[in-house]
Order: structure tokens, then C-alpha cells, then sequence
């Protein structure tokens, strides 16, 4: 198969988002920054504006989009990419923008060096969670254990898109019930997929991608905040390992077991799982782990960062942030029109990229409009994100509303009390909370006062609002909390240093040099020891996988002979090759589906039913064609599951049996008669 359709549809989007951030945000960065964020802004505005035009091609037309609709489409967005760089050139270039940071007193070969250092640490984080977690050998394809729940849903998704017909976009394993669920990133993979990438170079390249630019912006807020150097290498340090008590419950739980320290370092490194004192700390629930299998995740982050990037200077001009001077009409006024409208354009289709990401960008700035210039600028945003949200819901669920919105006091804790909120903030955070709580007395910059408060808000919104029957699913509020936080503590770490390694009389110069070496072999590995036991149970997980054969004979079978987008009442399958053929399932595995919201009750009641043959024949193939199946499948699995009762020998009388496998678990096909 080809890559050189992938290849021009990533080269466009490069492109397309490079012209963006000149023409609109006006915003010149260092290379570090703007290659991996170029590619990220335009594959998303590329990947979403393709969803909708391949919508609107197959509901005119039986003809898959591609190629008819792809290769005349690039052609024009490589075509008026070239006017617009060609109209640019001729008004001369673009100044540096407030949004790079000052860095002109630095030694641009020492930056450069630490730059390509620290890029070198992003690629080889990244692929620890990408393409190691996740690959492929000849025709299997192999998930580690850590990650292949997760990635289940996932990795059907993208094979749905790919060699699916899943347009317009249905959940996988609960077909027919509209979209929940936040899927423009695996569309995009899916785009990809059937341009020509392996199913998981599809996955893992824009999950590297979303990596990169994160811990890139990430770094260089760090650098803009500290004005040091130093400060990239510490911010991408501490976000790999991160501060966590749960390593040290763990530590001493060994040692109250009679291990020496040796021993109970040992114990650490050969972990064969997650470990500590929260509830689902043995899930990887708020370590490396959750970035390895939402893969999403730090993409959305991704676009918030930026766009927080684009507003934050109408925050920083105040002198002195005050609500109450809010409604002064100087306030209002927008001065910066292109930012605007490129934040706009990235927070627009947000909520169905990552919906958990749209709400911090909406809480963050609506806490920052409090304080800010251009009000109307984050009154357009925040009213256009809603809105948005609302819209897409409707198209994709066919119903309006974010969701419901649900008061669910303290979490998943078990003491509710503010005592027990304050226990498990301070195990999750671990040292690391004490530089938090301590940056608002050391920083006497009053416009990062807000900055700093806003930070706390998703916490608060993961303690008392649950969007989903799941409310577990809460935990990334807590974890996007404190890694916005990263810059912020990595200053007071290096205020502190620059404190005892410069000090200002000559008499305690070396002892104090020697305090300030002595802190920082101390400080570090405290900081950064539960982020290391985490990856060294992440890495010993990855030595074992779940394999799936994509060249089985059902797999052969079910791309010869069964459509594109059919859906079939199939076993409760979870990670199964019938999904990485692209096909999609009326009832898949219930969890996923009822994480994401879905009334997987009643269906289930209706499918008992069914295959109990509670209903007569005519009501029995009246329902196949109401719901479109295609297909009844049953393996032993199925059959000696004992929430079921099958009976096999009925529905093959009124069903006929098209194919069987006997190395697939006994599987059996019927053909429902609605193909």
C-alpha cells in the first residue's frame, strides 16, 4: 500500500497550520515549538473539515470519499496555500509575536543544543508509549497488557474509519445509537489509515504527534515564565516521573514487611503491576499509563495550551487584575482580531476532538476574563465552544445538550469529608503540592494571580460535577491540574537554586553552593521517585501482550463478504479481529459503551430476548431489519456465558448459517437477511 496519499494529506496540514500561525496569530516560535505544533493545528482543522465534506459525499453519493474527494481537495488547499504565501511574501515578513518568549539574552548554541536534547527525551518518551505499547509483526497486532482495554474501543474506531464504512460516525460497540463519544482524533487515525498507513503507525504517529507539541508548549511556557534555560530540561523531567505519594506508601509498605531499602527497591523495579494507596492506582489511573492508552488526550491538551498562549497576553497587560473594574468599557474592546480567530477555529470542533479538554479551556478562561483586557474576545470564545458543543451533540447524537450534568460530591473517595479530599489531593500531588501552595507568596507578579487560581479549577470541577454514568473518568481533571502546574513549581525550584547559588555576600558563597547541590540531590528524586516506579511497571507490563491474527479466516471471510458498514449482533467482544476489519457490532463489549453513556440496559434486555427467542419469528426478523444487522454470530464464549440463554438450534432454523469456524472458537455466522 502506498503512503504517498498520507504522506501529502500530513504535508498540507503542515502547511496549512504554519500559514495559520503567521497570518492569524501572528506568533513567530522557535522551531522547538512551531514544527511539531504546525503539524498538530492543521491536521486537526484538516481532519474535521474532511470528516464533514466526506459526510456530505456519501450521503450524495454510494462512492467511498477517497480518492474522488481527496486528491482534487489537496490540490486546492496546496493551491491557496501558495497565494496566500505569495501574498505574504510580497508585505514583507512577520514580526515576533508576545507569544514566543523573550529569550534574546540567552546563547542561541547553548538553547539550541538543550532544545535538541530535550527533543530527543520527547522522542524517545513518546515512543515508549506509542509504538512500543502498541505494533504490529507481518499480520498480528500486538496491544501490551497495560493498554489494550482502552485501546479495544480504540483501535476499532480507527479500523472503522479506515476500512469501515463508519461515516457518518457510529460507536463501534454499540452501533446504531449516534456518537458520544470524542472521535475526531481516531477519525483522523482512520483518515490516515486509509491513505495508505499500517493500522498502527495510523495510531501511534498523530499519539506521538499530540506527545511532542504538549511537552514542547509545555516547555516553553516553562522557559517564557523562568527566563531560564534550565527550565525545559526540569519541566519535561518532572512531567515523565511525577510527583505522587503513592510511591512512597509503597516503599514503606515493603519496609513494614521487613525488606531492607535494597530489597524494597528491587521489589520496586521488578513490579509486574501498579501499585499504591488510591483507589485504582493498580489501573495506572493517574500515571504514563492514561497517556499510553487515551491517546487523545494530550492532543487536546495540545490545542488548550495553545489557545490559552493566544488569549493570556489580554490578561498579562493589566497592572492590576481587579473584578471590580469588570464592566468598564475600556475592557471590552478587541484588539486582536487573527488570534481570535484562529483560537476560534481550534476551539470549534474541540468538544468532539477531546470533550474533557473543551471544558478546562472553558474554565480557565472564563476565570481569566475576570481580570483581562478584550473581554469580548473570551466572551465570543466561551459562547462559540458552548455553542459548538451543543451542535455537534445534536448532529452526532441527535439531541441537544452537553451531557448530563450531574452533582457527584468528592469523587470516587470513599471519605467524602473535606478531611478525605485533602488526603487524596495530597497523595496524588505528593512533594510536589508543597512548590504549588508555595508559588503565590515567592511570585510577586500579580497577573499570574489568576493564572494560578485557574489552574485549581478542574479539580473542582472532577470533585463535583460528573458528565458520565462513569464518574472515574474524572481522574484526567486531577492529572491536567497538575501538570498546568509543572511551570509554575519548576520556578520556585529554580528561584530556590538561584537563591543558595548566588548569594549575595562572599562569606557563605561555598557553603552554600554545597546546600544548594545537596537540595537539588534531594529535591529531584523525591520529586520524580513514584514517576519512576510507575514507568518501571509500566515497562515490565509491555514484555507481554494480547495478540490479535488479522489474517485468520474469519478476518479473510468477513472482508470478502460482509459490507463496509455492516453491523452484526455479535459475542460480547472486546479486542477481536472482527474489529480491525473495520466492521462494527450492536452490542460489544458494555463497558466502553456505558462509560461513554450509552443505555446499554435496555439494549441488553432486547438482545436476551432475542436470542432467548422470547419473540415470534416475524418479530424476531422484524427487529434485524429495524437495526440494520447483518449478521448473528456465536462462539463458545457466547454460549456458555451465563447471562445468556442461546437457543442455537431455533435461530439457525429461522436464520441460515453462512459460515463456520471451528479455530475461531467454534464461531458461527447466520445471515439475518438484511444485507
Amino acid at each position: 500500500m502506498s503512503f504517498l496519499p498520507a504522506f501529502v494529506f500530513i504535508l498540507a496540514a503542515f502547511l496549512l497550520g504554519r500559514a495559520l500561525r503567521l497570518f492569524l496569530a501572528k506568533a513567530e516560535l522557535r522551531t522547538f515549538v512551531s514544527v511539531p505544533l504546525d503539524f498538530l493545528t492543521g491536521l486537526t482543522l484538516l481532519s474535521t473539515l474532511l470528516y464533514f465534506l466526506a459526510w456530505a459525499w456519501q450521503s450524495l453519493t454510494d462512492l467511498s470519499w477517497y480518492p474522488y474527494l481527496f486528491w482534487p481537495w489537496i490540490g486546492l488547499v496546496f493551491l491557496a496555500l501558495l497565494l496566500t504565501y505569495r501574498r505574504q511574501g510580497q508585505r514583507g515578513p512577520v514580526a515576533r509575536s508576545e507569544l514566543g518568549p523573550s529569550w534574546s539574552g540567552f546563547d542561541d548554541r547553548v538553547l539550541s543544543t538543550i532544545e535538541f536534547l530535550s527533543t530527543l527525551a520527547i522522542f524517545s518518551w513518546a515512543s515508549l508509549l506509542t509504538f512500543s505499547a502498541f505494533y504490529t509483526i507481518g499480520d498480528s497486532v500486538y496491544a501490551g497488557v497495560t493498554v489494550f482495554s482502552d485501546l479495544s474501543p480504540h483501535t476499532a474506531f480507527v479500523a472503522s474509519f479506515g476500512q469501515g464504512g463508519n461515516i457518518p460516525a457510529q460507536y463501534p460497540y454499540f452501533s446504531g445509537a449516534g456518537m458520544r463519544y470524542h472521535f475526531f482524533f481516531y477519525f483522523m487515525c482512520g483518515a490516515l489509515h486509509r491513505l495508505g498507513l499500517p493500522l498502527d503507525w495510523a495510531l501511534n504517529l498523530p499519539s506521538f504527534l499530540g506527545i511532542w507539541t504538549f511537552l514542547s508548549l509545555l516547555g516553553n511556557i516553562a522557559v517564557s515564565l523562568t527566563q531560564k534555560k534550565a527550565a525545559l530540561p526540569l519541566t519535561l523531567l518532572l512531567f515523565f516521573f511525577r510527583s505522587s505519594g503513592s510511591g512512597f506508601a509503597l516503599l514503606n509498605s515493603y519496609l513494614r514487611d521487613g525488606l531492607s531499602l535494597t530489597e524494597a527497591l528491587v521489589r520496586l523495579r521488578s513490579a509486574p503491576s501498579f501499585a499504591g494507596p488510591l483507589l485504582h492506582d493498580d489501573w495506572g489511573l493517574y500515571n504514563l499509563n492514561v497517556f499510553a492508552n487515551q491517546r487523545h488526550l494530550l492532543w487536546g491538551m495540545s490545542l488548550v495550551l495553545f489557545i490559552f498562549m493566544l488569549f493570556y497576553p489580554a490578561l498579562s497587560e493589566r497592572d492590576k487584575p481587579s473584578i471590580s473594574d469588570f464592566f468598564h468599557k475600556d475592557l471590552w474592546p478587541i484588539r486582536r482580531v487573527g488570534p481570535l480567530l484562529f483560537a476560534l477555529l481550534l476551539a470549534l470542533p474541540l468538544p468532539y476532538w477531546h470533550g474533557s479538554c473543551a471544558i478546562v479551556l472553558l474554565l480557565v478562561l472564563g476565570f481569566w476574563a475576570l481580570f483581562a483586557r478584550e473581554k469580548m474576545s473570551y466572551l465570543i470564545l466561551g459562547l462559540s465552544t458552548v455553542g459548538s458543543a451543543f451542535v455537534l451533540q445534536n448532529i452526532f447524537q441527535g439531541q441537544a445538550g452537553l451531557g448530563q450534568s450531574i452533582f457527584h460530591w468528592a469523587y470516587i473517595l470513599d471519605d467524602k469529608s473535606l478531611g478525605g479530599i485533602l488526603k487524596f489531593l495530597a497523595i496524588l500531588a505528593g512533594p510536589g503540592l508543597i512548590f504549588i501552595l508555595i508559588f503565590p507568596w515567592l511570585h510577586k507578579d500579580r497577573n499570574l494571580r489568576p493564572v494560578y487560581l485557574s489552574f485549581a479549577l478542574p479539580v473542582l470541577f472532577g470533585l463535583t460535577i460528573s458528565l458520565t454514568p462513569d464518574v472515574t473518568v474524572n481522574h484526567k481533571y486531577f492529572m491536567i491540574s497538575l501538570f498546568l502546574y509543572l511551570p509554575l513549581v519548576v520556578w520556585v525550584l529554580l528561584k530556590l537554586w538561584d537563591f543558595l547559588w548566588r548569594p549575595d555576600t562572599g562569606e557563605a558563597f561555598w557553603p552554600r553552593r554545597a546546600l544548594a547541590v545537596l537540595l537539588a540531590c534531594l529535591v529531584i528524586p523525591i520529586l520524580t521517585f513514584t514517576g519512576l516506579t510507575d514507568t518501571w511497571a509500566y515497562q515490565n507490563q509491555l514484555a507481554h501482550n494480547v495478540i490479535i491474527d488479522t489474517d485468520d479466516d474469519f478476518s479473510r471471510w468477513a472482508l470478502k463478504n460482509m459490507p463496509q458498514d455492516a453491523v452484526s449482533l455479535t459475542p460480547p467482544w472486546a479486542m477481536h479481529s472482527y474489529f480491525l476489519t473495520g466492521r462494527q457490532s450492536f452490542y460489544g463489549h458494555a463497558y466502553y459503551a456505558a462509560s461513554a453513556g450509552y443505555d446499554t440496559a435496555d439494549r441488553y434486555g432486547e438482545i436476551k430476548n432475542f436470542l432467548a427467542m422470547r419473540l415470534d419469528d416475524q418479530q424476531l426478523r422484524a427487529y434485524a431489519e429495524e437495526h440494520n444487522l447483518c449478521y448473528l454470530m456465536i462462539d463458545d464464549s457466547f454460549r456458555q456465558n451465563s447471562d445468556y440463554a442461546i437457543e442455537e438450534e431455533g435461530l439457525s432454523r429461522l436464520f441460515p448459517r453462512v459460515a463456520f469456524f471451528p479455530d475461531q472458537d467454534n464461531l458461527a455466522v447466520y445471515d439475518l437477511g438484511t444485507n
